[in-house]
């Protein structure tokens, strides 16, 4: 579903953000996303009437995005092509301290850069525990769930047969080995509300497992990593490594220096040591930031 920000001419036009390569392990790089004045979302991620149960994006409604920081997405109308939404029409909101958080935060995909991709999702073949004599009327319907018009991030463009990836909220991809660079086709190995245990026996999840452990295996390769993050944040003025960082979300007040004081999760002050500990982080940043400017 496309999102259109009527109001991104006051951010210059564009947002500059970055995200991580993994989620949940910024330390293996980052990525940099640019937000533009037109977003995909998920279908599922809006509805026409709100409800107390639902998080996604509604007529009037506030909600956060991934890593853009201490601002929010407002939708502020509807466009419709007969009786289905065509677009939403949103605003960027700046979070206030008196601003009570959202509980909802989407994920999306910058529209200019985005990439066509078929996505193929593999559920239970059958609908029983243990098939009997009736097998064939215990088959899974949805068993495979082809998603030929869907739309991933660009940072998968040079992706190979083999290579496996982490969809956030979706669940672990394979890319197929009859994907090319005019098609790509991620299939679904693992699903995320899956148990630990479930994801060991998961079908076609040896492809993912083995590009994994190889990419653990390669002390060049983390190395490479690791310099290319530390080039990057020697570039993220200290003030903002914090406030447009990965985890800004994850805060809601800031002081001077633009170290966390608040959570963004009950706008609860951070205890001391965890504000001792962001400042030696900011420190570090200060140090390094300092060492290029100089440089």
């Amino acid at each position: 579903l496309i999102v259109r920000i009527e109001n991104i001419d006051s951010y210059g036009g564009c947002i500059e953000l970055c995200a991580p390569l993994i989620p949940m392990s910024p330390e293996k790089g980052m990525r940099e996303i640019k937000m533009g004045s037109l977003i995909y979302i998920d279908k599922k991620d809006f509805q026409e009437t709100d409800s107390d149960d639902y998080y996604g994006l509604a007529p009037g409604k506030l909600v956060g995005l991934k890593y853009i920081g201490t601002r929010l997405l407002k939708c502020a109308s509807v466009k419709y092509d007969g009786s289905e939404v065509k677009e939403v029409i949103c605003s960027i909101v700046e979070i206030t301290e008196d601003m009570k958080r959202p509980k909802g935060t989407l994920s999306w995909v910058p529209f200019e850069s985005a990439l066509k991709a078929e996505i193929r999702l593999y559920n239970h073949l059958f609908n029983v525990p243990v098939p009997d004599e009736n097998w064939e009327e215990q088959i899974n319907a949805e068993s495979e769930v082809i998603m030929p018009n869907a739309v991933v991030d660009d940072s998968v463009r040079d992706s190979k047969p083999g290579n496996a990836y982490q969809f956030e909220r979706i669940g672990f991809f394979v890319v197929d080995n009859d994907s090319s660079k005019n098609k790509m086709i991620f299939n679904r190995t693992v699903m995320l509300r899956e148990g630990s245990g479930k994801e060991k026996n998961a079908p076609n999840n040896a492809s993912a497992d083995a590009s994994n452990c190889s990419d653990r295996r390669s002390r060049k390769k983390e190395q490479m990593a690791q310099a290319a993050l530390k080039e990057k944040m020697q570039k993220i003025p200290p003030g903002d490594m914090f406030r447009k960082g990965p985890d800004a979300d994850k805060y809601s007040a800031f002081d001077k220096d633009g170290i966390p004081t608040h959570l963004a999760s009950n706008n609860e002050p951070l205890s001391k040591s965890a504000f001792k500990k962001l400042k030696k982080e900011w420190e570090k940043q200060k140090k390094l930031y300092e060492q290029q400017a100089t440089a």
